[in-house]
């Protein structure tokens, strides 16, 4: 999962600073649904923050992304990547939160919180009429969808400008 997951930091005014080293992480529930994750800041954080400094930077997860990740703006997915009998295929996804890191002149970590992630690929569901889906004989053995994009943005317009993941 590390491997799949980074995590950008940008300061105050925007100005990408670098990202998460050393990213670790382990389940918090019993489904393995959610995890914690634990990183050190990236090199050069230091001579961005100090007490005089504006406090507040912006943290951007980006999930099965690659690693590619020179302009965050420009990372794109393609088709490959969706394909659920291809290995290692995963569904990109992006968040956003923004922190006050004061504390850390006091301590050696901070919690950011939970960080929601959106899809980068919609979600597709087929819907039955009510006299097919009472149809006990009723089986789809396949659907089709046309006119689909073949490639997109992990990113959603107005990301770069916003704080948490809900703005958007």
């Amino acid at each position: 999962l590390p491997e799949q997951l980074r995590v950008v930091v940008f300061d105050a005014d925007g100005k990408r600073i670098g990202t998460i080293q050393d990213l670790d992480y382990w389940p918090i529930n019993e489904t393995q649904t959610e995890f914690q994750f634990i990183g050190q800041m990236p090199e050069g954080f230091a001579e961005n923050f100090n007490e005089g400094s504006n406090s507040s930077y912006k943290f951007m997860v980006l999930a099965n992304c690659g690693d590619n990740l020179s302009g965050e703006q420009y990372v794109t997915y393609g088709q490959s990547q969706l394909d659920p009998a291809a290995e290692g295929s995963s569904i990109p996804m992006w968040g956003v939160t923004q922190a006050d890191l004061t504390s850390l002149l006091n301590n050696n970590s901070l919690d950011l919180g939970k960080i929601w992630l959106l899809r980068a690929a919609a979600k597709i569901e087929v819907k039955l009429s009510d006299n097919l889906k009472d149809n006990k004989e009723t089986k789809i053995n396949s659907a089709t969808l046309k006119y689909y994009n073949q490639t997109g943005y992990v990113l959603p317009s107005g990301a770069l400008s916003a704080s948490y993941t809900r703005d958007l």
